[in-house]
């Protein structure tokens, strides 16, 4: 079985919370601060 690697993504705002799933070798955006935002969701 081959291992496959996914990346995810979590923009996080006072309204929602979008999830974004992406494969290897795919690349996508990440808005400047979402660190922030992860770690403000995840200290709620």
């Amino acid at each position: 079985m081959k291992d496959t690697i996914k990346y995810v993504g979590l923009d996080v705002s006072k309204e929602k919370i979008a999830v974004s799933i992406a494969e290897e070798g795919r690349a996508f955006s990440m808005p400047p601060d979402l660190l922030q935002k992860v770690e403000e969701l995840v200290e709620k």
